[in-house]
């Protein structure tokens, strides 16, 4: 087969060649659907499902390290705004038929002075979802 492939123009070729790869990339990082299921739910005109997110509520941490690949050690301090956390999602659930997990990440979260709002507007429009709270665990003994 890949001998006949390969005698086919070479534009026909990479178009089969990159539609047989796509077909057989059975999961996608987001939805968890293999393509068949994909295809089949848009074509059906229904909302896609996803499988993760992730939102940073501060870019700035309480720590120096030097591997850091969100470069919070370098980030002034910074802090996202609750209602735009909520308006983000609810755009985010209007888009979607549902989200398996959602990560509410930083730099360090629990800087953040009002990281328990952000769990409770998640929890509220993702009922069924997943949270988890990225953080470094160092500033929990001061949490209310």
């Amino acid at each position: 087969m890949a001998k006949l492939m390969r005698k086919l123009p070479t534009p026909l070729y990479h178009i089969l060649r990159d539609w047989y790869v796509s077909f057989h990339n059975e999961n996608s990082m987001v939805s968890r659907q293999n393509v068949v299921q994909r295809f089949a739910q848009r074509a059906a005109g229904k909302k896609p499902h996803l499988y993760h997110a992730e939102i940073h509520i501060t870019d700035h941490c309480n720590l120096n390290c030097k591997s850091c690949g969100h470069f919070s050690n370098i980030a002034p301090e910074w802090y996202a705004s609750v209602d735009d956390f909520a308006r983000d999602l609810r755009a985010l659930a209007a888009h979607v038929s549902g989200l398996d997990e959602l990560m509410v990440m930083g730099g360090e979260p629990l800087l953040h002075p009002k990281v328990g709002e952000f769990m409770l507007v998640a929890r509220t429009l993702f009922p069924d979802t997943r949270l988890y709270l990225m953080t470094n665990t160092l500033l929990l003994p001061k949490m209310n």
